[in-house]
């Protein structure tokens, strides 16, 4: 298990008593929790799990909380790896650093390189002389590392971001927010005026692939509700798909069709997938055309099923 601890000292006029709101403070804490949760995912890809314990204190005149984030390797994964993917792993107090305090000489943490930009996207990224990175915005730059970058770049992670810091500023009551790692030696600090720049930009529209085959597909459940999808076989798995060959609809309705289990149809099969830009796949799949509707030789006693909950008799 890999471990380190923080501080968050949230300040403004609603806490000249030391006292934080369960509601502001529990979206708070689950913010924060929930943008390191990304932050190991992205970093790690799933080979560890993370979480922030609270251990509070109080200083007059502002709310602050003290955090340790534990980190542990999936045991199952531990298993499979070998001792330089173990190496690889991404450790709780890289996190923070990566997340919030940077990592010393100079390189910015997410949080130091999104104040900075204030809205804005860089206008250019280099690799120095040292081994960083070097962000531009204009003719001046600012350095950071290649995990950092990986980390402004997801979308995911910049929305934790926004409700972890811009949610909780709140003009006339918090209006302060600040971290630190060295007992307070050093502070990484917004104020209600950096909030703007801790809104995520909008998420870039999804690509979007369409795919058109021939295929041969086996009736699992024929739906008579317009709009509803028939469940078919492709070989490999049920598919929903949306009919939209409206001559062989009109026969159906007609009762010129009929259906039994094992009937096996072979259609023009149109895919359309969407990409999100975080890589998630979601795929929608329509009939455009029967091409062919075959009975199997041996129908036995089988019947298919049925969805007739358009029938007002139903």
């Amino acid at each position: 298990m890999s471990a380190t601890q923080f501080q968050v000292v949230f300040d403004g006029p609603a806490l000249a008593k030391s006292e934080m709101d369960s509601h502001e403070l529990g979206a708070s804490l689950i913010s924060l929790n929930h943008l390191f949760d990304e932050a190991d995912s992205l970093l790690n890809n799933g080979r560890t799990t993370h979480r922030l314990k609270v251990r509070g204190s109080f200083k007059r005149g502002c709310f602050k909380i003290d955090f340790a984030s534990d980190q542990k390797l999936i045991e199952r994964v531990q298993e499979l790896l070998g001792s330089s993917d173990v190496q690889s792993i991404i450790a709780a107090g890289d996190l923070v650093n990566y997340l919030i305090v940077g990592t010393g000489a100079g390189m910015v943490g997410l949080f130091g390189l999104v104040k900075w930009l204030a809205g804005q996207q860089p206008t250019k990224i280099i690799e120095d002389a040292e081994g960083g990175l070097r962000v531009y915005k204009g003719d001046k730059y600012i350095k950071t590392e290649d995990r950092v970058i990986e980390l402004f770049r997801s979308y995911k992670v910049r929305k934790a971001l926004e409700s972890a810091i811009a949610a909780p500023l709140t003009p006339g009551r918090v209006t302060d927010i600040a971290f630190t790692k060295d007992g307070g030696k050093t502070f990484e600090r917004a104020t209600i005026d950096d909030r703007a720049a801790f809104i995520a930009p909008p998420e870039e529209p999804s690509a979007h692939h369409t795919f058109t085959y021939d295929a041969n597909v086996s009736l699992v459940n024929v739906s008579f509700k317009e709009g509803n999808q028939w469940r078919v076989h492709d070989g490999t798995a049920n598919i929903g798909v949306y009919v939209e060959d409206r001559a062989f609809l009109e026969k159906v309705d007609a009762n010129e069709i009929s259906f039994s289990k094992g009937d096996v149809l072979r259609v023009r099969l149109r895919i359309e997938q969407d990409e999100s830009p975080t890589g998630d796949l979601k795929n929608a799949f329509f009939v455009e055309e029967v091409l062919d509707h075959r009975h199997p030789e041996f129908r036995g006693q089988s019947k298919m099923t049925f969805d007739q909950s358009s029938d007002p008799e139903a």
